[in-house]
């Protein structure tokens, strides 16, 4: 088992409960243990089994689990591998809104937690990433929201797993429209050169990376930046996601 994530070697349950009082966030249902989610709605929670490696689009057979899927290989992507642990529906769509749009820190605080333990499991056989970088926001969208999600979800991922983030390395320099507001051909007009580096020597020893976003649709914003830090020299970049909507 690898060092860093020796403190995830605990039952996903003490890891939230840690954090929170004895209330589940989703039921209410008052518990013998300071736990955040109670065992059954974590078990209810709308997981992604059979999916594509290199986007995370679901497949429909198990049998074809850890696979990669026919328009990855005609097209691979930036990136070498994207999880996302969630279909994008209830209760995880309101959790994530919640979270994102209503400073739900608590919903937040649980769904970082079980992107840390997917991160454990997927990288205990394997290098783990020289660092995390989570998507930027441009300086406008950062003032009217407060806070970075993405940031504080890969804050929450450092703080277990022990990778450092970069958090001034990668900026977004164009104020774009909201992705979720445009089709599929428009979003990759609209992230056209909307990420840039602040400067090159800050990769100068990184290997690989992990670009950390809070929801994953078309795969467009975190392509863009993957190519970014390809060219910057990084050569291996995995993605994590909380919930896919995969369009």
């Amino acid at each position: 088992m690898l060092t860093p994530f020796t403190s995830l070697n605990k039952p996903i349950g003490e890891l939230l409960g840690s954090f929170f009082c004895c209330n589940c966030v989703l039921c209410g249902t008052s518990l013998r243990q300071n736990f955040a989610l109670c065992e059954f709605c974590r078990n209810e929670l709308p997981k992604i089994e059979s999916y594509c490696t290199k986007c995370c689009s679901e497949v429909e057979s198990q049998s074809l689990q850890n696979t990669i899927c026919v328009k990855c290989l005609r097209n691979p992507p930036a990136f070498r591998h994207c999880r996302a642990l969630f279909r994008y529906q209830p209760p995880i769509n309101s959790l994530l809104r919640a979270y994102k749009f209503g400073e739900g820190f608590a919903e937040g605080r649980i769904l970082s937690l079980l992107l840390a333990r997917e991160f454990q499991q997927h990288y205990a056989t394997s290098k783990i990433p020289d660092i995390l970088i989570p998507v930027p926001l441009h300086r406008n969208r950062l003032r009217q929201r407060g806070f970075n999600q993405a940031v504080e979800i890969a804050r929450t991922i450092s703080g277990l797993c022990n990778i450092p983030v970069s958090l001034n390395q990668v900026i977004k320099n164009r104020d774009t429209a909201p992705q979720s507001e445009l089709s599929k051909a428009a979003r990759y007009r609209n992230l056209r050169n909307a990420f840039a580096l602040n400067s090159r020597s800050g990769f100068k020893s990184v290997e690989s990376a992990a670009i950390i976003d809070d929801i994953v649709t078309t795969t467009t914003t975190v392509s863009s930046l993957a190519g970014l830090l390809r060219a910057a020299g990084i050569q291996s970049i995995d993605v994590g996601y909380l919930p896919a909507r995969l369009l």
